[in-house]
């Protein structure tokens, strides 16, 4: 599996977000695949409500994401999102640098354009042990009991924008590109752990369906 740079945003103009979404996904995206060593380039929009938008970029490497994360190219696309669209992106938009920390499990060594469970949590340090074998036990346990699983990577932040959030993501991925719902029961499993303040200090999950792909030197692929 490979390092990446997660983008969660919200847009907070509805009569604009047909025009932001044009525009990302046809003049952002493939912007963003000239900065160096970025590979992938996904979009996800959310099933379960709280931040809308998910964007997954895939790198080529750990050095080479650093590289590309101080390259002009990657200042330059932000610079015009900024420009752009700054009076109309939700201020709560978070941003993380990633690399891969544990493969739980990959059916391949890059992502998928399937649909994807996004968590970011945090242990609360002083009960770490316990807090890692909940998770290890009642929430990774229980997601590789899914049929439909296709990826589960665990990954730590290197960089996070603001700086408040949660050092740990996992992203799951899923066989099904309709599937449109995780089972009831690990909604609920996510929803106890989410209340086990005396475990996690951060935690935050949503369900995202696929939008759209590029693939540098393939393509695009658009989400139906």
């Amino acid at each position: 599996m490979k390092p990446v740079y997660i983008v969660r945003l919200h847009f907070k103009t509805p009569e604009l977000e047909g025009d932001f979404n044009s525009w990302y996904n046809n003049v952002h995206l493939p912007d963003l695949l000239k900065v160096p060593n970025l590979i992938t380039a996904r979009r996800f929009i959310s099933l379960s409500g709280g931040i809308k938008y998910l964007a997954i970029y895939e790198f080529s490497g750990r050095d080479g994401m650093m590289e590309g994360k101080n390259s002009a190219e990657m200042a330059a696309c932000r610079a015009d999102t900024r420009a752009r669209w700054s009076l109309h992106l939700d201020p709560r938009a978070e941003r993380y640098w990633c690399d891969v920390s544990k493969v739980f499990k990959s059916e391949r060594d890059m992502l998928s354009d399937s649909t994807t469970l996004f968590l970011a949590f945090e242990f609360n340090h002083t009960k770490e042990a316990e807090a890692k074998a909940h998770f290890e036990e009642e929430i990774v346990g229980r997601l590789l009991k899914l049929p439909e699983l296709e990826t589960l990577v665990l990954h730590t932040t290197i960089f996070k924008e603001p700086e408040d959030l949660p050092n740990m993501i996992m992203l799951c991925q899923f066989q099904n590109k309709t599937l449109t719902t995780t089972p009831q029961n690990i909604l609920e499993m996510l929803s106890t752990a989410k209340s086990r303040k005396d475990l996690y200090t951060k935690f935050d999950y949503a369900l995202y369906a696929f939008m759209i792909s590029i693939v540098k030197k393939v393509g695009f692929q658009m989400g139906t």
